[in-house]
């Protein structure tokens, strides 16, 4: 019997996503996974901070770029289920093996500012393109900082990022 490739892949995304999470990020697995691999519960040092958001994880060894995206191919029965029915934010995260980097983007968000505008017959395909933009780069500006004087969150989730980690999240 042979470890199929893409068992193998998988195995080294989830590893490099645990290495890089943040230790204020609590991981729960999602099993049987129906379309999101994690959700996580985002804490401010012992205190959860009611941030909570769910990842659909995807590795690959050859990205599909060019000079300006990277561009990811999901089903658009997926696409439909977390625009109308996941009720956290969804992030898909699109982890390069080889690379060790981090691309990401929030679906819910992508889908009713670019690909409704894009290509507003996305519904109608198979597949739906995702274009997360390559220009954009920070050590994880994902979510908004928790504003522990006024016990309130501030600046909304940017929508796409590229993620290349060294450090935190936040």
């Amino acid at each position: 019997m042979k470890r199929p490739k893409s068992h193998q892949i998988d195995t080294k995304a989830q590893r490099i996503l645990d290495s890089k999470l943040p230790t204020n990020w609590v991981k729960q697995t999602k099993h049987p996974d129906y379309g999101v691999d994690y959700e996580i519960e985002v804490f401010d040092d012992e205190e959860p901070t009611g941030i909570w958001f769910t990842i659909q994880l995807k590795g690959t060894e050859k990205l599909k770029e060019d000079d300006n995206y990277i561009s990811f191919p999901l089903r658009t029965s997926m696409i439909e289920y977390y625009f109308s029915k996941v009720p956290l934010p969804i992030f898909l995260f699109i982890i390069s093996v080889k690379e060790s980097k981090i691309y990401w983007i929030f679906i819910q968000r992508y889908v009713n500012e670019v690909l409704n505008s894009e290509n507003p017959n996305w519904t109608k395909q198979r597949n739906a393109t995702i274009k997360i933009p390559k220009k954009i780069y920070s050590t994880m500006n994902l979510f908004p900082r928790l504003n522990r004087k006024q016990g309130m969150v501030e600046n909304i989730p940017i929508y796409y990022n590229v993620v290349h980690l060294h450090g935190n999240f936040l």
